[in-house]
């Protein structure tokens, strides 16, 4: 759980999150999130597995300072939402976080395990509370009968998770930092898939963190070809390989209606090549943590150059029939916003 029910309101008739929460300084209500309940769903539908445990928690930050913590987004929304093209493509982008996270630490073994126990406990818990009547009372023979064989399940259970945690303290560290750059670039790319628009970011990021350099808003763009290298941000350390993933995955993906593949498709490529790292990295090493000498000064050069090779060699260049859907697709969006419809033609409208 996130927080104790007295500081937080908590609504259950969520579908599509697992745990909405909201801060009780938020103006919001649970009725009110009804439609970013759905547009989630509707987000987390390009995932290519099962997206599980998945928590919102409505805070009253500012929207710049949206975060992620894996399966868990911390943001402000408001009752706008449906109409507000900035909380939706923040939004979109922290879900692509829960994304990436559920996709590539499947491959994580010892994650993976620890993971799958927690699940396993949360599904006890369900199963302990569903043998209490409506006062949280025991009081059933089937209860009396069950109840001190599950906790005695729970006990075993959260012991051993607990050791798998610390066990693997170092790792996830380690492995957070490792794929913070792949991580940003997986958020983005999916809300690209997600609005059908390569430049979105760069238009909505300006107005979100107008503060940020035009270097790191231009950067987020899928359609400038560059060879720079912003070593010093993670949202635009692998910026360079932007414009051939919009060419050889995204828009195939877009065009042909199958995001789910596309999307499958980078993170597969992303998850290898991050998993080649480890492992080279785990061979010839006892430990590693977040202070590893192969986290500091990153210049992303090898990512780039290991990346850089099946896309170019998928997509050489821009097809004529990619160019001219990149050129409408641009045209309607830049009529869209000149119109003042911010609307995506897919996501939830206003009731």
């Amino acid at each position: 759980m996130i927080l104790p029910q007295a500081y937080a309101k908590w609504c259950d008739d969520s579908q599509y999150i697992s745990y909405l929460i909201i801060e009780d300084d938020v103006d919001l209500n649970c009725a009110q999130t009804k439609d970013i309940d759905l547009f989630a769903g509707q987000v987390l539908n390009l995932s290519p597995i099962k997206i599980k445990n998945s928590v919102l928690k409505l805070t009253n930050d500012h929207l710049k300072k949206s975060l992620n913590t894996g399966n868990g987004v911390f943001m402000k929304m408001t009752e706008h939402f449906h109409k507000s093209l900035e909380e939706q493509v923040v939004f979109t982008h922290e879900l692509g976080h829960v994304i990436f996270d559920a996709y590539f630490y499947q491959h994580i073994p010892p994650i993976k395990k620890e993971r799958a126990l927690s699940e396993t406990i949360k599904n006890k818990v369900e199963q302990l509370e569903s043998l209490h009547d409506t006062d949280g009372n025991c009081s059933s023979e089937k209860c009396k009968t069950k109840a001190p064989l599950i906790k005695a399940e729970l006990s075993s259970l959260k012991k051993e998770r607990n050791q798998l945690m610390f066990q693997n303290g170092s790792l996830s560290s380690f492995l957070q930092e490792l794929v913070r750059p792949y991580n940003e670039l997986i958020a983005d790319a999916v809300v690209v898939l997600f609005f059908e628009d390569p430049e979105i970011l760069k238009q909505t990021m300006s107005i979100v963190d107008p503060e940020r350099g035009e270097i790191y808003v231009s950067c987020r763009s899928f359609t400038i070809e560059s060879g720079e290298v912003y070593a010093d941000s993670d949202h635009c350390a692998l910026s360079g390989l932007r414009a051939y993933i919009l060419e050889s995955i995204l828009i195939p993906g877009i065009k042909s209606g199958d995001k789910v593949k596309a999307l499958k498709t980078l993170l597969d490529l992303v998850t290898r090549d991050i998993l080649n790292q480890y492992e080279a990295l785990k061979k010839r090493e006892v430990e590693l943590d977040e202070e590893h000498p192969s986290l500091k000064n990153r210049s992303y050069t090898a990512e780039l150059n290991s990346l850089y090779k099946p896309l170019r060699g998928s997509s050489d260049k821009l097809t004529s029939g990619n160019k001219e859907y990149l050129e409408r697709s641009n045209k309607e969006d830049s009529n869209r916003l000149q119109q003042g419809d911010l609307t995506h033609r897919d996501q939830v409208q206003p009731k």
